[in-house]
């Protein structure tokens, strides 16, 4: 049979109309809120309370998502009746005994073990009377009630068949440039948080850095909503045309004069350059190949006579400030040319960078790169000795 969609489930998607800020409320508070919100959807509490007391903010999220934040909040829980009902209820007690855990896997840990009831039986995990196991793929998270022992057990199990389980977080972190994450937070400083990443490992996090510090997770960005169902696969390696330095279609061609703005004050002119070689690297700030080639390449050509051999960085379409900033950070000591249209870029052919262009003293393209490797700066030593002539 066809499965009919419950209407209540559809009314919870709404986004809440309402906004709130609570500090310091009860139950009552938070459900009250949120019972005046939309009057086709009908509640029933429980009769006791408890005295939780949190701060939550109503901020244009989903009706069941305020609703799972309180229940998450005050250590309750909610069900749909049959009549469409939504009755937030106490938690049940646990078996005299058992206590419950929830374990976060690495990956999909055991989204190929179906059940993880029977795969962790398998393994010798025994689930007496009372005991219970939830496995929530999505979340990749472990719910078990079960014994000290049993809890041992299935550590063990987890620490032998996926490296051990991740640290549920205590806190998540919104950073000041958008960035967000979940750490189980062991350490409050004067001017930092640090805690655990199931990832990342030890994390600390400067306060100046965190934008919004919470216990609950925050709402998900539109763009977060968009791509949540992606997953992440290797992609092939790519194959570079110009790792070689002489297959470029750019060699023996005489290069096209231009002139660019120097970094502080200056200016370029390439034709002033005949009788020179001359190495252009294209590059930025953001390129960590860039960075990781630039300091071997600079290197490289101060070993050469100023007056015959020049290189220049070919900054591509950063302000100077920046870039500016970013030398003097680092100690480089090299020209750099502002290519801010990157119209000098396309001209030599240049669609991915670190790209390394080598004009003779005749004014032609003699040697070409794209992309890093570790001797790229001594092939490139060495095909402008061979243009100087030098042994």
């Amino acid at each position: 049979p066809v499965a009919v969609e419950n209407p209540v489930l559809k009314l919870l998607e709404q986004p809440m109309q309402h906004r709130g800020d609570y500090q310091n409320a009860g139950f009552s508070d938070l459900t009250g809120f949120l019972l005046g919100e939309d009057g086709a959807l009908k509640y029933k509490l429980p009769e006791k309370q408890g005295s939780h007391r949190a701060s939550m903010e109503f901020k244009g999220q989903t009706i069941r998502e305020a609703l799972e934040e309180i229940c998450s909040l005050m250590e309750v829980r909610y069900r749909i009746a049959d009549d469409g009902t939504i009755i937030i209820e106490e938690m049940p007690a646990l078996p005299q005994g058992m206590e419950s855990k929830t374990y976060p896997l690495k990956a999909d840990a055991l989204s190929k073990a179906a059940p993880a009831e029977e795969f962790l039986k398998a393994k010798g995990l025994a689930l007496p009377a009372g005991a219970t196991l939830s496995w929530q793929a999505d979340s990749r998270q472990l719910t078990m009630v079960n014994t000290p022992e049993n809890h041992a057990k299935l550590a063990a199990i987890l620490d032998a068949e996926f490296g051990g389980a991740g640290d549920l977080p205590t806190h998540w972190l919104v950073l000041t440039d958008g960035a967000r994450l979940g750490l189980k937070v062991d350490r409050f400083d004067a001017d930092t948080v640090s805690g655990r990443h199931p990832l990342y490992g030890r994390c600390t996090v400067p306060l100046a850095r965190i934008h919004r510090l919470s216990t609950f997770a925050p709402e998900m960005t539109p763009a977060m909503k968009s791509l949540r169902d992606w997953r992440l696969v290797f992609a092939p390696e790519p194959v570079l045309p110009e790792t070689g330095g002489e297959s470029s279609p750019m060699l023996g061609k005489e290069a096209k004069a231009f002139k660019l703005p120097l970094l502080g004050e200056g200016e370029f002119d390439l034709a002033k350059e005949q009788g020179k070689v001359v190495v252009l690297d294209f590059w930025a700030t953001w390129c960590g190949p860039c960075i990781k080639s630039l300091p071997d390449l600079i290197g490289a050509m101060s070993a050469f006579p100023a007056e015959r051999v020049k290189l220049i960085g070919m900054n591509q379409a950063e302000p100077a400030g920046q870039v500016k900033r970013f030398i003097e950070t680092r100690g480089w000591k090299f020209t750099v040319a502002m290519d801010a249209k990157q119209e000098v870029a396309k001209q030599f052919g240049v669609d991915g960078i670190p790209h390394t262009v080598i004009i003779g003293p005749d004014g032609k393209v003699a040697w070409v790169k794209t992309g890093y490797s570790p001797d790229g700066a001594a092939e490139a030593a060495a095909k402008v000795k061979a243009l100087l002539g030098t042994p």
